[in-house]
C-alpha cells in the first residue's frame, strides 16, 4: 500500500492477484447535525473547514485538496466558547481499478502504425491475449487499461488488427483423442465490445489454426491451419474466398505482398527463371534437389485503396 504524497487523501492498493486497487477518501456530513466545541466529539470528525473552504456567501466552496482540510486538530482552550465544530464522516471510495496481467504465455500485437491519414483519430493500442481466453488492450500513451474483453472460452494465440478499432482473435481448445481441436476465430469490434464468430458454424473438431495473417490493406485474411488447406477470407463481408486444395503443401511461413511490389517481384521472379535457364545441367540438378524441399507460392488477390 502507498498514499498519495501530494494530498495524503488517496492511496493505491495492490492485490495478490496483481489488480491495482485506489481508494479515496471522502467526507460527508453527520445526520446528528451540528455540535459545539464543548461536547466529547473526536477531533477526526470535527475538522474546522467541512467541504471545502467557503468564499463567498453566494459562491460555492474550494474542494478539499488535502487531508489537512477534512481533518481538524485538536480542540484547544483557546478557542471562543462559541466555537462550532461540524460533524462529520470520513468513508474510504473505491475509485480507480487497475487489472493485473494473469499468467503468461501472452499473444501481443501493436494495432496499426501512425500516418498522416490516421493522426486525427490514432491511438497507441496494444492488444494482449491471456491464458484465460480475455483480450486486454492498453493505451500505451497513458499505460492505463482501455479495454478488457473476454472473448474466447481457451488461450488465445494470436491476433491481427483489422483497422484501428477492431481486430481479429483465435484460440484452440485441448486436442481430442483425434488431434482435432475447436478452433475460435472472433471479429472484434472495439468501440462497442462486439464480437461475432468470423468463420461461422465452421471451427468444430478439425486441425488446429497455427495462424492468421491480414493483407496491408486490410481487406484479405489467410488462415494456415496444422494439418489442413490454406482458407482465404473477405474481411468486409466475412466470405470465403477460396480453400486450396487438400495436396496443397503444408505451409510453414505466410507474408503478405504490398500491391506496389507486385510489378518488381515480377521482374526479380522472370530475372530468376533467366539465370536458371543459363546455367548448366549439373547446376539445374543441385538446384531441383533444394527446391523439392522448399517451395514458394504466390497468391494474387486485388486490393482496392479506398
Amino acid at each position: 500500500m502507498v498514499s498519495c504524497p501530494v494530498n495524503e487523501n488517496s492511496v493505491a492498493l495492490i492485490v495478490s492477484d496483481g489488480r491495482i486497487m485506489i481508494w479515496e477518501l471522502k467526507s460527508t456530513i453527520s445526520s446528528q447535525g451540528v455540535r459545539t466545541s464543548h461536547s466529547n466529539v473526536s477531533p477526526l470528525y470535527s475538522p474546522i473547514s467541512f467541504c471545502g473552504t467557503p468564499v463567498g456567501t453566494l459562491q460555492n466552496k474550494l474542494p478539499d485538496l488535502s487531508l489537512d482540510n477534512m481533518i481538524s486538530a485538536l480542540s484547544t482552550e483557546d478557542q471562543p466558547k462559541s466555537y462550532c465544530l461540524q460533524e462529520v464522516h470520513l468513508k474510504f471510495i473505491l475509485t480507480g481499478l487497475l487489472s493485473g496481467l494473469p499468467l503468461p504465455p501472452f499473444a501481443i500485437r501493436m494495432c496499426p502504425p501512425l500516418t498522416t491519414k490516421n493522426i486525427k483519430q490514432y491511438q497507441p493500442l496494444l492488444a494482449v491475449g491471456t491464458s484465460n481466453g480475455s483480450v486486454l488492450v492498453y493505451n500505451l500513451t497513458s499505460g492505463y487499461l482501455y479495454k478488457e474483453l473476454s472473448i474466447h472460452s481457451c488461450e488465445v494465440k494470436g491476433i491481427e488488427w483489422t483497422g484501428l478499432n477492431g481486430f481479429l482473435s483465435f484460440a484452440t481448445s485441448t486436442p481430442n483423442n483425434l488431434g482435432l481441436v475447436r478452433n475460435e476465430l472472433q471479429m472484434v469490434d472495439l468501440p462497442t465490445g462486439r464480437s461475432i464468430a468470423f468463420r461461422g458454424e465452421r471451427g468444430n473438431d478439425e486441425p488446429a489454426i497455427e495462424m492468421i495473417k491480414v493483407s496491408h490493406l486490410k481487406q484479405y485474411l489467410a488462415v494456415v491451419f496444422k494439418d489442413k488447406p490454406l482458407e482465404l477470407w473477405d474481411i468486409r463481408t466475412c466470405t470465403l474466398l477460396r480453400e486450396m486444395s487438400k495436396n496443397f503443401p503444408t505451409i510453414t511461413a505466410l507474408e503478405w505482398s504490398p500491391s506496389h511490389n507486385l510489378k518488381s517481384l515480377r521482374k526479380k521472379q522472370l530475372a530468376a527463371r533467366e539465370a536458371m535457364a543459363r546455367q548448366t545441367v549439373v547446376s539445374d540438378r543441385e538446384e531441383s534437389s533444394l527446391e523439392s524441399s522448399m517451395i514458394r507460392y504466390h497468391i494474387s488477390l486485388n486490393e482496392n485503396l479506398y
